[in-house]
């Protein structure tokens, strides 16, 4: 191990920081969570093999949750951040050095760990700097102005960007809900947002639907329930933070941003971490007509009609986020619209297998839309669903003129049918 990570040094990467964590009993841990105190009686509680199954990969999303609060916030990851969540082209080193310092303020708040290197440099900036010529392939730094080199540096970035998300996940998610009732009101704007209130139920309701729609892309806190994550998120962010306050109007159980321009922000720095994901299944949703009405294709082929579709979509303005052209992220979000059985999927073997050379062909996987959605009203309504969560415009218009009432309506639904998608 090691002799590997010289290897890896010495291709000058930047710092490597370990973290070795506490370690737990998996006797213990599998005695607690099936609240039994004798090792003898495991195999009688699990039966069967998809019990041992779930209770295995429960503990195994437990481990890797902890492994997540083990990962330090480096200097690349915050510089990433930054630049990945601000609407402007560039920002001056001064500046980024400035939000760069409150957000390793926010991760600390947190309780999320911090590069040694840069919790014991006496000077912040010198750290910065240093990092922004690690990064000289992604960023430019021209007479003190930082910005991203290209479009395509965008996906790279994202990738030291998602290094950090554990910290924020949960609140992100309750912010793209709060700001997704807003924006049916017509108060998208930072300014004039934080006078609305919204109803906690359907904070809640929006919340729980965006946890699900993500539930492949990030690793939630172990919870017995959702509303455990939820009830501590919002506590979190009244009482903790004070970035929301409850109220009652009456006698409904109401959140609004608190006072002040900050939280606003904050708000929306937080919603702008999750919201290139939104995005990814967007398109897909809206690339799922490219399948109608019977058609099947390779999977590889249709997630390259969904990567230039993004491409097409980023240069017309209608989508911010370059970084939903990439292969691997929209590989990854098909799994929900499979474990939706929006689409069917299944292994075709391409060639013929040969006994004498031992030649089994190759298997190939196919994508085709599930019965229920072989038509174009199915797939318009899923996509304007997602893109309910959407980030607002610049001109803090609504991207689509029928998304009020679209959002009552899903509201109404996730109320009836717990989140039916």
């Amino acid at each position: 191990f090691i002799s590997s990570v010289n290897k890896v040094k010495g291709l000058r990467f930047g710092s490597i920081n370990i973290e070795i964590g506490k370690p737990f009993s998996m006797k213990q841990k599998i005695l607690h969570r099936l609240q039994l105190s004798d090792a003898y009686q495991v195999r009688r509680k699990l039966s069967s093999s998809a019990e041992i199954k779930s209770v295995c990969l429960k503990m195994a999303h437990e481990a890797l949750y902890e492994m997540n609060l083990l990962t330090a916030v480096t200097a690349t990851s915050c510089i990433a951040t930054v630049l990945l969540t601000q609407e402007k082209r560039g920002i001056s080193v001064k500046t980024l050095g400035e939000k760069i310092t409150h957000f390793i303020e926010l991760v600390q708040r947190r309780k999320g760990k911090i590069a040694s290197i840069l919790v014991n440099s006496p000077n912040a900036d010198i750290v910065v700097d240093n990092a922004l010529k690690v990064m000289t392939k992604l960023v430019t730094n021209r007479d003190g102005i930082v910005s991203i080199c290209d479009d395509n540096a965008c996906i790279e970035l994202s990738m030291y960007r998602n290094h950090i998300l554990h910290h924020f996940i949960h609140e992100s998610l309750v912010s793209i809900a709060i700001i997704s009732l807003f924006k049916v009101k017509g108060n998208i704007r930072t300014e004039e947002c934080y006078h609305e209130t919204v109803k906690k139920t359907e904070v809640m309701q929006c919340t729980q639907f965006l946890s699900k729609l993500l539930k492949h892309e990030f690793m939630y806190k172990p919870a017995t329930a959702f509303m455990v994550n939820f009830d501590e998120t919002l506590d979190f962010m009244v009482s903790d933070q004070t970035i929301l306050c409850e109220e009652y109007i009456n006698d409904v159980n109401c959140l609004r941003i608190h006072d002040g321009m900050q939280n606003a922000q904050l708000m929306f720095f937080l919603a702008m971490l999750i919201w290139p994901f939104i995005d990814i299944y967007y398109i897909i949703a809206l690339s799922l007509h490219s399948l109608l009405p019977h058609k099947i294709l390779s999977q590889q082929e249709f997630v390259e009609i969904c990567s230039r579709n993004a491409e097409i979509k980023y240069f017309e303005g209608d989508i911010d986020f370059f970084e939903c052209v990439g292969i691997h992220s929209i590989n990854n979000a098909l799994n929900w619209f499979k474990s939706q059985r929006i689409i069917g999927t299944q292994g075709v073997v391409v060639g013929k297998s040969n006994f004498l050379t031992q030649s089994r062909g190759t298997t190939l996987a196919v994508v085709q839309l599930s019965e229920n959605y072989r038509n174009k009203t199915a797939l318009n309504e899923l996509a304007n669903i997602i893109d309910l969560y959407r980030k607002p415009t610049k001109s803090g218009q609504p991207r689509n003129n029928g998304n009020q009432r679209r959002h009552m309506t899903h509201i109404n639904g996730l109320s009836d049918k717990r989140a039916k998608l």
